[in-house]
C-alpha cells in the first residue's frame, strides 16, 4: 500500500511539471521528469519481506549477577531497505554488552544478519523474555511498514546465590558461678 510521503510527492511532481509547461521553462520541465523519474523508481524497490528470525539463549537457569548472552539470527528473503529488530527486556535486567535494538540495512538477494548481546539480572525469579519484534521499511517511506515477530516466549530463571556457611565450633569454658549466663569466658564476653 502506498503511503502518503508518495501520494504528497507525485502531487508535487505533477505541479511541477504542469507549471514548466504552461510557462514553457525547459529546464524546470527537465527537472520536473528527472525527479518523477526518480520516484517512479523508488515506486519500483520493494520493501524487505519474508523474514525468518531465530533467537537462543545461553543458559536458562543462572545465578544472580551472572552474564546470559542472547543471539539472534535473522535471515531476509527479498526488498530493500532498513530493518528494525528489538527485544523489550525486563525492568529489572540490565544490558551489559551489546545492545538489544539494532538497525540492519537489506541490500537486493538473500541477506543473513547477526546479532549478541549480553544481559545480568541483579535480582532472583522467574522472567519471561517477551518475543522479538521486528520492522522493515521502504527506504523512501513510500510504503507501509512492514511488522512482526517471533512465536516464542523464552523462559530465564535466575536463582539467589548462597553464601558459604562456616561452622562455628563451640568455645568450651568452665562457669565460675552456678549461673553461666552472667559469667565472663576466658577469651571475654559469653
Amino acid at each position: 500500500m502506498i503511503t502518503r510521503n508518495a501520494s504528497a510527492l507525485a502531487f508535487i511532481l505533477l505541479l511541477v511539471l504542469s507549471v514548466a509547461l504552461a510557462l514553457g521553462n525547459l529546464p524546470l520541465l527537465a527537472l520536473g521528469l528527472f525527479a518523477l523519474f526518480l520516484a517512479l523508481l523508488g515506486l519500483l524497490v520493494r520493501t524487505p519481506a519474508r523474514l525468518e528470525l531465530r533467537r537462543t539463549l545461553g543458559k536458562t537457569t543462572v545465578w544472580m549477577d551472572e552474564k546470559v548472552t542472547v543471539d539472534w539470527e535473522l535471515r531476509v528473503d527479498s526488498g530493500t531497505g532498513p530493518i528494525f529488530v528489538y527485544d523489550v527486556l525486563p525492568k529489572e535486567m540490565e544490558v551489559v554488552s551489546g545492545s538489544n535494538y539494532r538497525v540492519f540495512w537489506k541490500r537486493p538477494g538473500v541477506t543473513r544478519f547477526a546479532n549478541s548481546y549480553t544481559v545480568r539480572c541483579p535480582k532472583r525469579g522467574t522472567y519471561q523474555l517477551e518475543p522479538t519484534r521486528w520492522e522493515a521499511r521502504h527506504p523512501l517511506e513510500f510504503r507501509q511498514p512492514v511488522q512482526g515477530s517471533t512465536q516464542e516466549t523464552l523462559g530465564l530463571n535466575v536463582l539467589p546465590r548462597l553464601l558459604a556457611v562456616r561452622r562455628i565450633r563451640g568455645v568450651r569454658g568452665l562457669a565460675k558461678t552456678p549461673y553461666p549466663l552472667v559469667d565472663l569466658a576466658r577469651i571475654g564476653v559469653a
